[in-house]
């Protein structure tokens, strides 16, 4: 997941993925890639439904990272 500055804005149709300071959680020094628990901002977060496991729930980014790839 990106990580930008609180200044960039984050909408839809916003292409804060080309912002210069962008990095990614885990990465970049700020550490949390190999951690059982992070602590990021609330925007960085996305809530799932609790009807869908967590093993599944896991899954949806690298699933949609291998799906954007080929459609």
């Amino acid at each position: 997941p990106y990580i930008v500055a609180d200044d960039v804005p984050t909408g839809p149709g916003d292409n804060y993925h080309l912002s210069k300071n962008m990095n990614f959680i885990g990465l970049g020094g700020r550490g949390g890639g190999l951690s059982e628990k992070i602590a990021v901002k609330r925007r960085w977060v996305h809530p799932i439904s609790n009807k869908i496991p967590l093993d599944q729930a896991a899954l949806i980014e690298p699933l949609s990272v291998g799906h954007h790839a080929f459609v």
